[in-house]
């Protein structure tokens, strides 16, 4: 069974409410798998952030800025992550294709 692609959720036609409610959920995702991903960079921490990260930059990357705090603060999380684990990059590939 597939649900929702996470870049689905970054609609142009969502309402101020439904982009900050989205935004948090994000972010306290990120926050939590990044925390994790630091300590253990070849996790499945790593690739989960890696494919939101990707799903991220997919969604945001056509509705023309409306996201843009959400992706900023998203990305923000990436500080201190090894980007080039091959569990991340993994995982942002597949975000960016199928997230």
């Amino acid at each position: 069974m597939q649900g929702t692609r996470l870049s689905d959720c970054f609609t142009r036609a969502a309402n101020p409410a439904e982009i900050q409610q989205v935004g948090a959920v994000f972010i306290a995702t990120a926050e939590k798998l990044s925390a994790a991903a630091r300590i253990h960079p070849h996790s499945p921490a790593a690739l989960q952030l890696g494919y939101l990260i990707g799903a991220v930059r997919h969604g945001t990357g056509r509705t023309q800025g409306i996201h843009y705090e959400t992706r900023r603060r998203v990305e923000q999380e990436l500080i201190g992550v090894n980007t080039r684990a091959p569990e991340f990059v993994e995982g942002e590939r597949a975000g960016e294709r199928d997230g």
